[in-house]
């Protein structure tokens, strides 16, 4: 039951490249797509959600995402672009990520990140455990019909172990 959730989560993943003209709704669509991947595992989800000041001045943060990956608290953001993601966006999820105790970073991006992006990453690590990943790997885990827990556990053992948050894995 589990390969035919999966190899639907696959078409629907690929459905993404096709939606190169609507960014928003491809944006949208990838996290619904994740969500259902995470669920396919047994992950715990909870779906993106935005938190409001109570003051009514508006949205205070957006977050894509939260899991549970082995009894740990991890806050997913999603990000399709065309470059490789770069300090800014790093920074606004892990000020996310500090301003919850016991919370970890999951970021998952469309082209990668650049080098300060890692760094700044490999800093955090001191403090709290994030893990970056790469749709190319998430295609890579699909295809082969890897287990995603696995991946994720070799990632954040790279991230709390090797201090490395960004160890590539494509087989």
């Amino acid at each position: 039951q589990r390969e035919e959730k999966i190899e639907q989560i696959k078409a629907d993943f690929y459905t993404l490249f096709s939606l190169d003209n609507d960014p928003q709704k491809r944006g949208k669509h990838l996290e619904k797509v994740l969500n259902t991947l995470f669920l396919a595992y047994g992950v715990l989800v909870k779906e993106d959600f935005k938190r409001v000041d109570p003051d009514g001045s508006g949205i205070v943060e957006q977050i894509d995402g939260v899991v549970e990956i082995t009894g740990h608290i991890y806050l997913v953001e999603m990000k399709w672009i065309k470059e490789p993601v770069g300090v800014d966006k790093i920074s606004q999820h892990l000020v996310r990520i500090y301003g919850r105790p016991d919370a970890r970073g999951l970021f998952i991006a469309s082209n990668g990140y650049s080098d300060g992006a890692i760094a700044q990453c490999r800093e955090a690590l001191s403090q709290k455990t994030i893990t970056l990943v790469t749709l190319q790997e998430i295609v890579y885990l699909l295809e082969r019909q890897g287990n995603l827990v696995e991946f994720l556990n070799k990632k954040v053992q790279a991230a709390t172990i090797d201090k490395n948050p960004y160890l590539e894995i494509l087989s």
